[in-house]
């Protein structure tokens, strides 16, 4: 299995792309700014595809040129 890494200024361009699609699902859940654990939530909600991106591969087929 291939293994990808971010670099950090890319981890953080991620970070940039993702983070109103993580804000929006929290919001319609119901889960609010003022909610004690929101900051949890939304570095959760940042962090887990990251290491998805990172864990798993392509598949061949888009490795291609």
């Amino acid at each position: 299995m291939m293994i990808r890494k971010l670099t950090e200024e890319k981890e953080r361009d991620f970070f940039e792309q993702y983070s109103g699609m993580v804000h929006g699902a929290l919001k319609r859940l119901g889960v609010w700014y003022m909610h004690p654990d929101y900051d949890d939530f939304v570095q959760q909600g940042l962090v887990n595809p990251v290491e998805a991106y990172e864990t798993y591969s392509l598949p061949y087929r888009f490795l291609r040129s």
